[in-house]
C-alpha cells in the first residue's frame, strides 16, 4: 500500500514538473530572416583580376520570438549583359553570426557593356527564413587606382567658407595593394592646408576656412600599401561679389501702357543662376515673372500691369548664391494703346510674302480706329497697308510682301483719343537657292589610287541674307549601286571645299 502511494506521489510530481516546463519553454515562432551585410565588393566600384568577397550574415532577435541558427548561404556573381553566371558557391553556416570570405578570379572583359555585374547573396536559417542582398560592381580590363570626388563638382563656385568634400577610391588590390592613407590639401596663393582622411576607400571631409581666396585648388591624394599614389582635384571658387542688375526700360516714374516689354540688364563675372521680375501694384498684389527672351539688348519680360502705380523689382542670383536687385516705379495708364507682335524676331522666310500677326488693345472706354503696317528696307518704307477697326481689342493677321535681305516690319495702332503705339520686329527673307559648282567636272577621271580615295573640289555659294546652308554629297558607285555620303556646313557667301571621299 505504501509502495502504491509512493509511486503515485512520484508520478504526480514528475507530471507537474513536465507540464510546468512545457508552459515556460518558448515556441519555435521565428519568422525573421537573417540580415546580410556585403563588405566587398563595394557598390559601383571596379575590380580587376581577383575579387576578395567579404560578407557578414547575422540572425535577428525580436522580443517574444525564438531565434534560429544560421543554416546556409548561396553567393552568385551574374553578368548584367547576358545573365551568365561568373561565380556560384554555397556556404554551410552555423551559429547566429557568420562571415563569408572567398577569392574569385574575375574573367577578362572586352567592352564596358560586358563589365557590369551583380553579386547576389541568399541567406537561410534553420527555420527556413530567407533573405537576399545584392550589390552592383564592374570588372575592369586593367588594374585601377584612382580618386573620385562625388561632391562638390570639379568646378565649384560658392560664397561660403565651409568646405564639404565626399568621394572614394577605386583600387585593384592585387596590383596596387590596399589604401594606406588618404589626405586632402587646399592650396591658394596664401599657402596650403592639409589634413589626413584615414585609410578607408571612401572619405568625407568638412571644415571652415578663413583664408579662402577667390581661386583655390583642392586635391585629394591616396597612397597604397604598395607605394603607389594617385590624386583628384577640384577648382574651388570663393565669390562674394553681387551680380549687376539694372532695369533698362522703362525708366523710373515713366507712364506706360498696361502691357509692356520690360528690359533688364544683368551681369556676373562667373554665371547668373536665376533671374526674375517682381511686380507689386498699388494694392500690394504681387506677381512674379520669368524671362521670355534673352537678347543682346537685355533680358525681356512680358508684363500686364494693373492701372496706377506699380513697383518693378528686377532680381538676379549668381552661381555662388549672391543676390542683387534693382527697383523702379512706373505709372500704368490703360488709355495708352499697345501692340503685341506674336512673330519671333528675327523671323526667317524663304518666300516673298509673309504674315504678321498679333493684337492691339486700349482701355478707358477708347477704341483702336486703325492699324498700319510698314515694311522698311535700308531705312526706307517699301510697303504700307492699313486696316480699320472700332474695338478696344483688335487681333490682326496681315499678309504682306517682304524683300530679299533684312526687313524691318512696324505695326502702328491708333486710338480715338489721339494716342498711338508702335512695335517693330525683323524679317530676313532669302528666297534665292544656293548653288554648287564642281571644280573637278563631271565624268573627269580623278583618281587611280588603289586606296579608292579622291579629292572632290566644290564651289558652294549662298546669299548673305541667310545663316548659310548644309551641303550634302552623295557618291554612287556603278554598277554596284553602293553610295558614299558626307555633309558639311557653309556660311553665307562663296566658299571652296576640298572633300576626301
Amino acid at each position: 500500500m505504501r509502495l502504491k502511494f509512493l509511486f503515485t506521489a512520484i508520478f504526480t510530481f514528475v507530471l507537474i514538473v513536465f507540464l510546468n516546463t512545457c508552459t515556460t519553454l518558448p515556441q519555435n515562432n521565428d519568422n525573421v530572416p537573417p540580415t546580410i551585410l556585403i563588405k566587398s565588393p563595394l557598390k559601383d566600384h571596379f575590380y580587376h583580376g581577383k575579387l576578395n568577397i567579404g560578407i557578414e550574415i547575422h540572425e535577428v532577435y525580436e522580443e517574444g520570438k525564438s531565434i534560429s541558427q544560421l543554416d546556409r548561404a548561396i553567393v552568385k556573381i551574374v553578368s548584367y549583359h547576358d545573365g551568365s553566371t561568373i561565380y556560384s558557391k554555397e556556404f554551410k553556416m552555423s551559429g547566429y553570426q557568420y562571415e563569408i570570405k572567398d577569392d574569385v578570379n574575375l574573367p577578362a572583359i572586352y567592352s564596358a557593356i560586358h563589365s557590369s555585374c551583380t553579386m547576389i547573396v541568399e541567406a537561410y536559417d534553420v527555420n527556413g527564413n530567407r533573405s537576399e542582398g545584392s550589390v552592383n560592381f564592374y570588372i575592369s580590363d586593367h588594374p585601377l587606382f584612382f580618386v573620385y570626388i562625388t561632391s562638390p563638382p570639379w568646378i565649384y563656385i560658392t560664397n561660403v567658407t565651409e568646405i564639404e568634400l565626399m568621394g572614394g577610391i577605386s583600387i585593384s588590390p592585387e596590383h596596387y595593394g590596399d589604401v594606406s592613407n588618404v589626405y586632402v590639401m587646399i592650396s591658394n596663393s596664401s599657402g596650403y592646408f592639409s589634413n589626413s582622411l584615414g585609410s578607408s576607400s571612401s572619405f568625407y571631409f568638412y571644415t571652415n576656412l578663413s583664408n579662402l581666396e577667390e581661386s583655390n585648388w583642392i586635391y585629394v591624394y591616396a597612397l597604397s600599401t604598395y607605394n603607389y599614389w594617385t590624386n583628384s582635384w577640384i577648382y574651388y571658387i570663393y565669390d562674394t561679389n553681387k551680380p549687376f542688375v539694372k532695369v533698362l526700360d522703362p525708366s523710373n516714374n515713366q507712364t506706360i501702357p498696361t502691357y509692356y516689354d520690360i528690359v533688364v540688364s544683368n551681369y556676373d563675372y562667373y554665371y547668373i543662376a536665376s533671374n526674375s521680375l517682381v511686380v507689386v501694384d498699388k494694392d500690394g498684389n504681387t506677381n512674379i515673372y520669368l524671362p521670355y527672351l534673352w537678347s543682346p539688348s537685355g533680358i525681356h519680360y512680358e508684363v500686364n500691369f494693373a492701372v496706377g502705380t506699380n513697383e518693378i523689382i528686377a532680381y538676379a542670383k549668381d552661381e555662388a548664391g549672391n543676390e542683387n536687385f534693382d527697383s523702379i516705379r512706373i505709372i500704368a495708364d490703360d488709355t495708352i494703346p499697345y501692340v503685341v507682335v506674336s512673330n519671333s524676331s528675327p523671323s526667317y522666310v524663304g518666300d516673298s510674302n509673309f504674315t504678321t500677326y498679333g493684337y492691339s488693345s486700349v482701355g478707358g472706354g477708347y477704341v483702336i480706329t486703325n492699324i498700319m503696317l510698314l515694311v522698311y528696307t535700308n531705312s526706307s518704307v517699301v510697303y504700307s497697308t492699313n486696316i480699320s477697326s472700332s474695338s478696344g481689342n483688335v487681333p490682326f493677321s496681315i499678309l504682306h510682301p517682304v524683300f530679299m535681305g533684312t526687313n524691318s516690319v512696324g505695326v502702328i495702332a491708333y486710338a480715338n483719343n489721339g494716342k498711338a503705339a508702335t512695335n517693330y520686329y525683323t524679317v530676313i527673307a532669302d528666297y534665292i537657292k544656293p548653288f554648287v559648282n564642281f571644280i573637278l567636272t563631271n565624268n573627269e577621271f580623278v583618281s587611280s589610287d588603289t586606296n579608292e580615295y579622291f579629292n572632290l573640289v566644290l564651289e558652294v555659294g549662298d546669299t548673305n541674307y541667310s545663316w548659310g546652308a548644309y551641303v550634302y554629297i552623295y557618291v554612287t558607285n556603278y554598277p554596284s549601286g553602293s553610295t558614299y555620303y558626307s555633309s558639311f556646313w557653309t556660311s553665307g557667301g562663296i566658299t571652296t571645299n576640298t572633300i576626301s571621299t
